[in-house]
């Protein structure tokens, strides 16, 4: 027996017999044997198969210590951070995996939703250990979104970034669902979720209705001074002024059409 094949699986085979007979697993003592000549094997996973010829004498033990030599390598596959690392279909990590892998080939992929995945044949050999096998970063697929209608010249934002102002051709956008806002001082807010396909171009049309417009609030009263408004969300307006003194104040808003 030894420290590294403990657990293997043993097997012997002679001319007498048509195919290896499993006798235990190391350690362990087999009185059993009758005299001659065999051919041990020992077996483990990933490790290399041992095989010895062997004597067994009468009245007399024979004491064997195999030793089995790896067959795999610890090693490091890497792709960038975000995306997922499989081995033969499985995953195993994401952006970095750090462990071992038996000789022989393999189909190393990273993938990343909304990307088109990159895939590595590599043949793991002795060369490998302690190595770092790169994979590339799969590659985004795009679409386009097309943003038009009236009032134009209105702010569109995909999912919550400005990206101009209608009417507009957002190219190169990832495909999936995206968020498509359009907003215009004087109008509601218009909001839908699109779904960009990949080399198709996706048309929003919108028709803003009319609301509250920044431009038509008046704050009276108290001598108000530095009136400011800005939007603090879809339906929140912000007001900041200055008042010489405590006192009440009338704020009074107009809206189109009333």
């Amino acid at each position: 027996s030894s420290t590294v094949s403990k657990g293997a699986s043993v097997f012997i085979t002679s001319k007498q017999m048509s195919e290896p007979k499993f006798i235990g697993t190391i350690p362990f003592k087999n009185k059993e044997l009758d005299k001659g000549e065999y051919v041990l094997q020992v077996q483990q996973n990933k490790y290399k198969k041992y095989q010895q010829n062997i004597t067994i004498h009468p009245n007399k033990t024979t004491t064997l210590a195999p030793e089995l030599a790896p067959n795999f390598v610890s090693l490091t596959l890497s792709t960038d951070s975000e995306s997922e690392i499989y081995v033969d279909g499985k995953r195993y990590a994401k952006g970095s995996w750090t462990g071992t892998l038996e000789l022989g080939e393999y189909s190393i992929e990273a993938r990343k939703q909304y990307h088109r995945s990159v895939v590595k044949i590599i043949h793991i050999t002795d060369n490998h250990a302690n190595q770092t096998i790169e994979i590339d970063s799969p590659t985004p697929i795009y679409g386009s979104l097309h943003v038009k209608g009236t009032p134009s010249k209105a702010s569109v934002y995909v999912d919550g970034k400005l990206v101009g102002t209608s009417p507009l051709i957002v190219n190169d956008l990832l495909i999936g669902e995206h968020e498509v806002k359009v907003e215009k001082d004087g109008c509601a807010v218009w909001k839908k979720t699109v779904t960009i396909a990949e080399k198709e171009e996706c048309i929003a049309k919108y028709e803003l209705e009319k609301g509250v417009s920044l431009e038509r609030i008046v704050l009276k009263g108290m001598n108000a001074t530095n009136l400011s408004v800005k939007r603090a969300g879809d339906e929140t307006l912000l007001f900041t002024y200055d008042l010489p003194k405590k006192g009440p104040v009338r704020l009074r808003m107009s809206t189109d059409g009333y």
